[in-house]
């Protein structure tokens, strides 16, 4: 019986999902009330109780690395580090926008958060290979729409996560303390630092 928690804070909605033996039995995906702060570790703790599961038996944690929102994505990946290390269970890594994605039905599928001033985090995807035809980037919207009018476009976070366990885009991490967000483009800090 195979058992992930995947959990991402990256966009609007904090996602915890619960997977045992490719069925989702536990999923909150809550959108727009940016408090995933105060409600990340009792939903996780709720995923977990509710169906009466040793936290030391799950075959990994899967968080979504970004890119999206700097203290959202830090939360989820120092998260997910801690109780990695505290439960000693495999620590696995994704792109925010493949979990997007992987909610797709179509042959190519893309992800978009709003970075505003007219910008994206966007990638597109060949979903059949699961290779990215864009890597995650920071793009204007209307030229990742116009480059590729063919493609379906995902803009909420609510993964497959049967499709998702099944592709590439899951990665095994060999040192979680190594392990960082995708920011995708440079924080104001590092700008400022790289200025002055």
């Amino acid at each position: 019986m195979k058992t992930y928690l995947a959990i991402d804070t990256a966009t609007d909605t904090l996602f915890v999902s619960l997977t045992v033996s490719g069925t989702e039995v536990f999923l909150y995906a809550e959108t727009g009330t940016r408090d995933h702060a105060v409600k990340l570790m009792p939903t996780i703790i709720k995923a977990l109780s509710d169906h009466s599961l040793d936290p030391k038996h799950l075959e990994g944690i899967i968080v979504g690395v970004g890119p999206g929102s700097y203290t959202g994505v830090r939360m989820g990946v120092v998260v997910a580090k801690m109780l990695a290390s505290e439960w000693h269970v495999p620590l696995f890594e994704v792109s925010t926008l493949a979990l997007m994605a992987s909610g797709c039905n179509d042959d190519v599928c893309g992800a978009m958060i709003d970075a505003r001033n007219d910008y994206v985090f966007g990638a597109v995807y060949n979903v059949a290979t699961a290779d990215p035809v864009v890597p995650p980037s920071y793009i204007e919207k209307t030229d990742l729409l116009e480059r590729f009018p063919q493609a379906t476009f995902k803009e909420t976070l609510m993964p497959n996560m049967d499709r998702l366990l099944n592709t590439a885009w899951v990665k095994a991490v060999a040192d979680i303390d190594a392990l960082t967000p995708n920011y995708v483009r440079r924080t104001k800090a590092e700008k400022d630092r790289h200025d002055s």
